[in-house]
């Protein structure tokens, strides 16, 4: 789950599902919090239809120069290598995050 940046771009460019990546930094307080949120959440869809991520953004900064990310921790949903939506802040339940993932994917369906 854990991914360098080279290995989230081949993900992105080679998956047929949905990627769901999480971005966070080691030294983010609220990212502490979110992380056991995600990987709970994550460990819920083991039938391989929803791939998870998880990023340290200190170890992949080209990446979030392109995503523009600027608030941690963000939830990023892809499809086909494309941002279907995204979410700077974390969830305050596992609930809240399945709600958002199966939202994104839904839609993502729909591009």
């Amino acid at each position: 789950m854990n991914l360098n940046e080279s290995d989230l771009r081949t993900l992105l460019e080679t998956s047929h599902q949905p990627v769901v990546a999480l971005f966070s930094a080691k030294w983010c307080g609220p990212c502490r919090m979110f992380g056991p949120i995600f990987e709970k959440v994550a460990g819920n869809y083991s039938a391989g239809n929803v791939e998870f991520a998880k990023m340290d953004i200190d170890e992949c900064v080209q990446l979030c120069e392109d995503l523009n990310v600027s608030v941690v921790p963000a939830i990023f949903v892809f499809k086909d290598s494309k941002v279907v939506t995204r979410k700077d802040g974390g969830f305050p339940t596992e609930a809240a995050l399945e709600q958002f993932v199966k939202n994104a994917v839904q839609a993502g369906a729909r591009f």
